[in-house]
């Protein structure tokens, strides 16, 4: 379980964060959802243990204090894919995706083929065959799905044993087209819930939402709004006082969607 407890983060004179306090579960996707300057970035960035500048509160991983474990000992337990991942050398594809295993050679941990890791996470991300190409060639949509595999890569062995750790996605879709925005968080889930991966995400898609998030955290001007399972949750009235819309929930085939009508 991660749990933070009443986070207060300022930046200068501005309150980032309010008093925040959250649950994930492991074996769940939870989503971080509210407008731009919610807090979103900031609060992924205190779970992730990426922020450790806030002025009150704590975050614990499986009941331990996120500031008492080692930078090599939280790089063995989550990853993180923000929205951008700059590389300023010409790298093949398997290169970059290999950097992800470097925790574990740092450990001395060499159990796992890394020529195998990498092809199993490159086939998860619909990349197979993508190791011999060069990043720099790629668009930015594939470039994403190759940081996707890197991360992937540092989590393996991809089975069991993801029931303790986490992996954390900064608006992961943002630059991809619509399919390759739903294998891309179908993957995920899907490591989630037969895994036991704890994921935690940024989506801006409501429908995206919907369909891949378990859980919802919704925040409001760097406060908790309301959170809990994505199904009770997420409503009319929610979406009128998180985003200012005029929203109705409709079902079609069985599934759930948000059609927005106007902003007030």
């Amino acid at each position: 379980m991660l749990v933070c407890r009443d986070i207060v983060l300022n930046k200068g004179e501005k309150k980032i964060l309010k008093g925040v306090s959250a649950t994930l579960e492991p074996g769940c996707v939870t989503a971080l959802v509210g407008k731009n300057g919610a807090g979103k970035t900031s609060l992924l960035r205190v779970l992730s243990g990426e922020e450790t500048g806030y002025h009150q509160g704590d975050v614990f991983v499986s009941d331990k204090n996120i500031n008492n474990i080692s930078s090599l000992g939280l790089s063995l337990r989550r990853a993180v894919l923000p929205q951008h991942s700059p590389l300023s050398f010409a790298l093949s594809v398997y290169d970059v995706v290999a950097m992800g295993r470097a925790p574990h050679h740092k450990r001395g941990d060499f159990e796992l083929s890394v020529e195998r890791v990498v092809a199993q996470t490159l086939e998860m991300v619909g990349l197979s065959g993508f190791e011999l190409r060069g990043y720099e060639a790629l668009s930015g949509g594939e470039r994403q799905r190759v940081h996707l595999a890197r991360v992937l890569c540092q989590l393996a062995p991809l089975d069991d044993s993801l029931q303790r750790k986490w992996l954390f996605l900064d608006e992961p879709t943002a630059s991809q087209d619509i399919g390759h925005a739903h294998d891309m968080l179908s993957c995920v889930q899907d490591l989630s819930h037969r895994h036991g991966l704890g994921v935690c995400m940024i989506v801006h898609d409501l429908n995206f939402v919907l369909r891949y998030a378990d859980e919802m955290v919704v925040l409001s001007q760097g406060e908790v709004l309301s959170q809990g399972t994505t199904s009770e949750i997420l409503d009319s009235e929610l979406l009128a006082q998180a985003f200012g819309v005029q929203a109705q929930l409709i079902e079609h085939e069985g599934e759930r969607m948000v059609f927005i009508k106007g902003t007030f």
